[in-house]
């Protein structure tokens, strides 16, 4: 709110601006129509960083996983966020062979995958994931989807387990071999005429698909693509005629049938008392005067203006020129294992927390991305910029549930395929803060 000082304060304001003669904020307009009956000598431009900004922590229920081209893959724990740990589950396509009028002689049967850049944790570090044939089929719900919470039952014993480097800006291709026996069934299915092949949904009845889950000791989180080369399995064979002929057979990802499983605990960090549910929004004083953002968990910052209307006791009419909203990351809080999201995406909010529309420029031209600026050379050489000036005009007097507050996210196709994450201060953190610079106009009657 505005502090017990905030008049000495801008009178300090309009004192230099008068003294210095300033013409940028402190002026007569007198094309202003807003100003008109008041008196001119009296408008006064000020800048001020004094109102306060609340922000909060909203961890939803779930978030939709499915049909996704990528997928993260792996386990990371980390006592400022929590324990995470990311499976992918997968139906895969029916097997096919154009010619069966041969000799074939199987070889071998893996999995390829392709790294898609993205990651977080120690990425020098080995991954070790544990494959499982999946006990029953992925059901879809009513609406077609899956969630980051939907549960699938695994058989008790892994098919196999595997272990990588990853190196995910690298983008090469990493293909693990699986047990013969395995792949052997896919081949003799085709070459016999199963009944199995005869469409996709007896293919799930006989085979539901795999499920990919990390293991524990891991301390990396990996994207990977989803595609007809990447997560498919690749049955290798030879077919023999007048020559033998090294041939593959690929199964590819039943992309709509496959999802994302997030398992996410936050015992023992400030994030702990967070309540999932849209409806509950955990004030930054409560988590140890932060707020969070994290992508497939869920987690967005909610940022409100709670004492803005005390502007319009500043004058007979108040009107606000410009405002930029400066949010600084905690100071070690990101880095080489935990990189800054390249773009955040700020939305406006109703009373209910849901989602309106993104914030644009003040032409309403450009979505805005938040405008990083990582200058790590110098202490709060990084932060995000937001221009809120048409958003606070807008609320500026409004009251009640006609109030909008601000949602502060990853861009939608990161929330939902990344662990994309940052972690912001309040104005009683000493290692990360927020700032509101308002520019606004003060009329007196005469």
């Amino acid at each position: 709110m505005f502090g017990p000082t905030i008049m000495n304060r801008l009178s300090i304001y309009i004192y230099l601006i008068i003294s210095c003669s300033v013409a940028f904020l402190s002026c007569r307009d007198e094309g202003s129509e807003l100003g008109k009956g008041y008196m001119e000598t009296s408008l006064r431009n000020v800048l001020t960083d004094t109102c306060t900004v609340k922000m909060s922590t909203i961890l939803v229920d779930s978030i939709e996983t499915s049909g996704n081209s990528t997928f993260q893959l792996g386990h990371y724990d980390d006592p400022a966020w929590g324990d995470l740990s990311l499976s992918y589950y997968t139906e895969y396509n029916m097997p096919s062979l154009t010619k069966r009028d041969n000799t074939y002689i199987f070889d071998s049967i893996t999995v390829k995958f392709y790294c898609d850049g993205t990651y977080l944790g120690d990425t020098l570090s080995r991954q070790t994931v544990h494959i499982y044939d999946l006990a029953e089929s992925i059901n879809l719900d009513y609406y077609g989807y899956l969630y980051s919470t939907s549960e699938v039952k695994t058989e008790n014993t892994p098919l196999t387990t595997i272990t990588f480097d990853p190196r995910p800006n690298w983008g090469k291709e990493i293909e693990c071999r699986l047990p013969d026996e395995f792949g052997e069934q896919f081949l003799d299915m085709v070459l016999n005429y199963s009944i199995y092949l005869d469409s996709q949904d007896k293919f799930r009845d006989y085979f539901p698909g795999l499920a990919f889950i990390p293991d524990r000791n891991d301390s990396c989180i990996t994207g990977f693509a989803v595609s007809d080369t990447s997560m498919c399995l690749t049955v290798y064979y030879t077919r023999i005629d007048s020559y033998a002929n090294e041939e593959e057979m690929v199964l590819t990802p039943y992309t709509t049938r496959s999802f994302n499983k997030v398992d996410y605990d936050r015992t023992g960090t400030p994030l702990e008392s967070i309540k999932p549910g849209v409806l509950f929004a955990e004030p930054s004083e409560n988590t140890d005067n932060k707020s969070y953002i994290l992508g497939m968990a869920g987690m967005y910052t909610k940022i409100e203006f709670p004492y803005l209307n005390e502007l319009q006791k500043l004058g007979d009419l108040v009107s606000i020129e410009s405002a930029y909203l400066y949010l600084y990351p905690v100071h070690q809080s990101f880095g080489d294992l935990r990189p800054l999201p390249q773009e955040l995406a700020l939305f406006t909010a109703d009373e209910r927390n849901s989602a309106e529309e993104q914030i644009t420029n003040s032409l309403g031209t450009q979505v805005q991305n938040g405008s990083l600026t990582d200058d790590r050379s110098t202490y709060n050489g990084t932060y995000y910029t937001f221009d809120i000036t048409t958003f606070l005009q807008t609320n500026l007097g409004a009251l009640g549930i006609d109030q909008r507050s601000l949602l502060l996210t990853v861009p939608s196709e990161e929330l939902i395929t990344t662990c994309s994450s940052v972690m912001f201060g309040d104005k009683n953190n000493p290692n990360g803060t927020v700032e509101l610079d308002i520019l606004f106009k003060i009329y007196t009657k005469e």
